[in-house]
């Protein structure tokens, strides 16, 4: 089998082998092994808030190849990465304890642009957008990336109505959910970018039922109309892990 860095962050172009995830949740790492998928599991930060302190779209961030900026004082997180043939460039500066200072990873890359709250965003993420010419879309949200599960580059979901303005003023087409219908301990709701992943190019995975979802058949048939089925994981609702971030996939 050969395997090949993800280009797109987000976006495998073949089945994902290799994956950043939180390690807080016994059965989220038990199901990407079903899958077939090695795992770089998270521990927690002891600088970010307690209930995303494992989660890695806040300790990380993918620039495409074989390129990723790590969260500056983890420096076992840094050395795993570069275990897997990754170039780390650790944040410059470590992040807050309380929002919006902990959200300087949280951006999201999608079709050629970067989505997050600017003013907050990681400046070496920033600096790198700038280099390759990539478009910046300043949002009011900081948790950027765990607010939407993107489908492909010109199509996405999530639950906040200004990344999804964002987002479909910048051509990609976006389901629009209602708030709600996934959790996160220690906070009122969870994001549905949070709770799955692209573990293939067509297959969308689920942390949780998706079916115990408010909208679980809307998500369903929007899928469907770009060619991609859906898969629970586990029963129980819907669990926002923060992400799950493809490092590795089938070329």
């Amino acid at each position: 089998m050969t395997t090949e860095f993800p280009a797109r962050p987000h976006l495998p172009g073949g089945r994902v082998t290799l994956a950043a995830v939180s390690g807080e949740y016994p059965q989220v790492i038990r199901a990407l092994h079903t899958l077939g998928i090695e795992t770089v599991a998270l521990g927690r930060s002891p600088r970010l808030p307690g209930p995303v302190a494992y989660h890695a779209d806040m300790r990380l961030f993918h620039l495409g190849g074989d390129e990723i900026i790590a969260e500056r004082g983890d420096g076992p997180l840094c050395d795993r990465l570069r275990e897997h043939g990754f170039r780390v460039y650790p944040s410059s500066r470590e992040p807050g304890g309380s929002y919006p200072h902990d959200v300087p990873l949280n951006c999201l890359m999608l079709g050629g642009r970067l989505f997050g709250r600017l003013d907050a965003a990681e400046p070496r993420i920033l600096d790198f957008c700038r280099r390759e010419g990539r478009k910046l879309i300043d949002v009011r949200q900081g948790y950027a990336k765990c607010s939407v599960a993107p489908l492909t580059a010109s199509a996405a979901i999530t639950a906040d109505r200004g990344l999804w303005r964002a987002l479909q003023g910048e051509g990609i087409e976006t389901l629009l959910l209602s708030p709600g219908g996934v959790q996160l301990a220690g906070y009122d709701c969870g994001f549905i970018g949070g709770c799955c992943f692209l573990a293939e190019p067509d297959l969308l995975c689920f942390f949780g039922d998706l079916g115990r979802h408010p909208e679980g058949k809307e998500i369903r048939n929007f899928c469907k109309i770009y060619g991609i089925s859906v898969r629970s994981l586990f029963s129980g609702p819907l669990l926002d892990v923060g992400s799950v971030i493809p490092l590795k996939c089938e070329s």
